[in-house]
Formats: structure tokens, C-alpha cells, sequence
């Protein structure tokens, strides 16, 4: 009898770790806070880009807070590093310009971990120099 592969499930439990010791829920782990800047007809500019998480051709869903149900879904037509441009998957939804909204996606969640990795990496690394500087030759 197979034995469950362990490795898979490591990062998910990873991610509810790391929610849990920054007071974070695992859904609001994936979530990124923006601004909507502009709208034109159906064309909305937000404040948030490829450094949140946010990649071209991704359908998002939108919520006005955390504890809020989800007001429709969005699908980002471009992206570069700070803004993006989206666009709403299904009817339309009322919005403002300067609304803060709440942006849920795999790809957020993915960049997140992504970074939180990088900043390990170089903890680790900086430990290390450190640890080499240290011992006696």
C-alpha cells in the first residue's frame, strides 16, 4: 500500500502557518488590498501589479472587505509592476473611483509565498556570513 505523498501538502501548511503567526486568516493570506484609480466604461485601473500578484489574462474575484461577500469577478487585461488593468468577467458592478477592494487569486496567493521564500532565502544566507565571520580560523 502507497503511502500519501507528505511534500505536497507541506506549502499549505506552510501558508496557514505563517497566516496564523501574523494574525491572518488562510483566505486572507490569498487576498490583496488596491485602490481602483480610474474607471472608463468597463475598463477599471487599480494600484496593484505583477510585484502583488496580479497577472494578465487572471480572473480575480472582488470583495469590499474581508468579512464581505463577494461582489463579482474581474479579469486583468494587463499588468505592470504597480498597476494593472481590468476588466469585469460578468455584469458589471457598482464601484468607485478611490474604493479600496479586496482581489482573490491563485497567483496572488503564489507570489506571496514567493517573496516570503526570497526573504527566507536571505535570512538564511545572511545567517550564515555571519555564522562564518564568527568561528575562529
Amino acid at each position: 500500500m502507497r503511502r500519501p505523498q507528505r511534500g505536497k501538502r507541506l506549502p499549505l501548511a506552510a501558508i496557514a502557518v505563517l497566516a496564523a503567526v501574523h494574525g491572518l486568516d488562510a483566505q486572507e493570506a490569498t487576498r490583496a488590498r488596491v485602490v481602483v484609480g480610474q474607471i472608463a466604461g468597463a475598463t477599471v485601473y487599480i494600484d496593484a501589479g505583477t510585484e502583488a500578484g496580479v497577472i494578465t489574462g487572471d480572473t480575480l474575484t472582488v470583495a469590499r472587505d474581508a468579512t464581505g461577500p463577494m461582489i463579482g469577478r474581474m479579469i486583468v487585461l494587463s499588468a505592470a509592476s504597480r498597476t494593472a488593468v481590468l476588466t469585469f468577467a460578468d455584469d458589471p458592478f457598482a464601484i468607485t473611483r478611490g474604493e479600496t477592494l479586496l482581489l482573490a487569486s491563485a497567483s496572488i496567493a503564489a507570489s506571496r509565498e514567493q517573496a516570503r521564500g526570497a526573504r527566507l532565502h536571505w535570512r538564511l544566507q545572511s545567517a550564515r556570513r555571519t555564522r562564518a565571520r564568527l568561528q575562529p580560523a
